[in-house]
């Protein structure tokens, strides 16, 4: 088992007709595992260009066991490669994703605005209660979440990935891949931004250069900014969720929250 993913996962190199492939094996597998095996089946035949996924091989369930055989793709993951790299890779792959038919994915999660909405409160209030410590800066939140609440409201969904942190893209060659679709929906686009705003805080120069792109490229908008605004501080407010106390999570959502407060 990986020491970041859930002890019921295992994951590794196996050799399939000759070929090494890459293996995850869940026990008790979640609903992100099977809706993981729908993205991969969904977008397979989609992205065919320098963007791709890896091949699924086979998905296997058995007992409580579920098997899924992918691709083993030999590359660097992008946090190997300079920040302007990782930009302009980034801008690649939101480009390629935004434009992705709902149609072509209509299997997996659907997290639309109503979603959001109804487990901001109980995001908040479990954040409250792991990190009283923190109340003041955890009622702050509550400005940046009611003041743009109404931006929600009619806009579209798209395809997002909700989990593009640099060891998720992988270059290989001329290829970049995308890894791990556990919990790949339809949701609002500023979703994705906001994830990825928030995986790359601990690197503040990358972090403020993609907000930089945000503000300029992905939510010029005023509703997509105001969505991008709610959408970072409802991200910041889950990381607290974790019982296990860790500062760089405190970090990272006071990070978040003071320069959402700018914007």
């Amino acid at each position: 088992p990986s020491p970041s993913y859930p002890n019921n996962l295992v994951m590794g190199t196996a050799s399939y007709h000759e070929k090494t492939i890459f293996v995850k094996e869940w026990t008790d597998p979640p609903s992100s595992a099977i809706n993981e095996i729908k993205t991969y089946r969904s977008l397979s035949n989609y992205l065919r260009g320098n963007i791709k996924l890896p091949k699924l091989l086979f998905a296997n369930r058995y007992m409580n066991k579920l098997e899924i055989g992918l691709e083993h793709v030999v590359g660097k993951t992008l946090n190997n490669y300079s920040q302007n790299k990782q930009l302009a890779i980034y801008h690649m792959v939101l480009s390629e994703l935004s434009a992705i038919p709902v149609q072509q994915s209509k299997s997996i999660y659907i997290r639309p605005p109503i979603y959001i909405i109804f487990s901001f409160p109980y995001i908040f209030i479990k954040a409250l209660l792991t990190y009283p410590i923190h109340r003041h800066d955890i009622f702050r939140s509550l400005s940046p979440f009611f003041k743009n609440i109404y931006h929600l409201l009619h806009a579209k969904l798209k395809f997002v990935h909700r989990d593009l942190g640099l060891e998720n893209i992988m270059i290989s060659g001329k290829s970049i891949y995308l890894l791990d679709f556990q919990y790949a929906s339809h949701s609002l686009p500023e979703y994705e931004y906001a994830g990825i705003w928030r995986s790359l805080s601990r690197d503040r120069r990358l972090s403020k250069q993609f907000l930089k792109q945000v503000i300029q490229n992905y939510c010029r908008p005023r509703s997509s900014m105001g969505r991008f605004k709610l959408l970072s501080m409802y991200y910041a407010l889950l990381g607290l969720t974790d019982p296990n106390y860790s500062k760089s999570r405190v970090k990272d959502f006071l990070y978040v929250i003071n320069e959402t407060s700018k914007l």
